[in-house]
């Protein structure tokens, strides 16, 4: 593909939304042998950061990405594969749920598949640069999403 000359003769959310279904199909077909999404891949990264989590907290970071019911059909595929342990049966949404050890293995094995397809898509691709459109992308965010303590007003318009 050819570098555009002009940066914004698309706005940004048509970069946005065509990175997305680009990384979302990539990772896709790297993960399809597997029989594994790229929200499986988010799940089971989650689990291994925490150690220890609830579905209702899986479901809460997912929750941009894939509906409640993805998350327990998610986990559910990683129960049958006996990636995953329930350790409290006090119900499915407040029951505590870690990676088994057959889970850190296949975690571990995924990773090698997702740090190959991560470092294909940042070929080309200084470490400065990426930072520089992260830090864009916090900064538009930021500015456009009100926090609960924090209102932003759009100036007063001047009376016709």
């Amino acid at each position: 593909m050819a570098a555009h000359t002009d940066l914004r003769s698309e706005p940004i959310g048509y970069w946005l939304k065509r990175a997305d279904q680009v990384l979302t199909g990539h990772v896709g077909r790297v993960l399809e042998d597997q029989g594994l999404t790229r929200f499986h891949w988010q799940v089971l990264n989650i689990l291994d950061q925490r150690g220890v989590t609830t579905r209702a907290a899986l479901s809460e970071s997912m929750r941009l990405f894939v509906d409640a019911e993805g998350v327990a059909g998610i986990l559910d595929d990683l129960a049958r594969r006996g990636w995953l342990v329930r350790h409290e049966p006090d119900g499915l949404d407040a029951a505590a749920l870690s990676l088994s050890d057959e889970g850190r293995q296949g975690r571990a094995s995924v990773f090698q598949l997702i740090d190959a397809a991560r470092k294909r898509s940042m070929e080309g691709i200084a470490e400065e640069d990426y930072r520089t459109v992260i830090t864009t992308l916090q900064r538009m965010i930021a500015n456009l999403e009100p926090g609960p303590d924090q209102r932003r007003t759009l100036p007063e318009r001047e009376p016709a």
